[in-house]
């Protein structure tokens, strides 16, 4: 019968249980990152989405402004029409009242 020697046992096990915590330290770090790594990744997709998504609705804003722009400059376009409109017929109508003077 062999004789238990505890000075050979001991550091072999150690070493064992020591290596195989190192391991799955290791392994848990990688697939830790690896996770970590998947959200960052999805996160920045979700920034540009989000970022083409703000940058087409500033688009229709500015189009609405200058849709906005344009029917405001329409307006003012028709109001100086209109002011100049009575000033016309006023002239036609003292010209023709001289006219019929004379």
């Amino acid at each position: 019968m062999k004789s238990y020697n505890p000075q050979w046992l001991g550091p072999g096990v150690a070493a064992t249980i020591i290596s195989g915590l190192i391991v799955a330290l290791v392994v848990v770090g990688v697939a830790g990152f690896n996770f970590l790594n998947g959200h960052m990744m999805d996160l920045k997709s979700d920034m540009r989405d989000m970022g083409t998504m703000l940058g087409q609705q500033i688009e229709v804003l500015k189009l609405g402004n200058m849709t906005g722009k344009t029917r405001l400059r329409q307006d003012i376009k028709e109001f100086r029409a209109d002011k100049r409109a009575p000033n016309g017929k006023l002239d036609r109508l003292l010209e023709s009242l001289l006219a019929a003077r004379t």
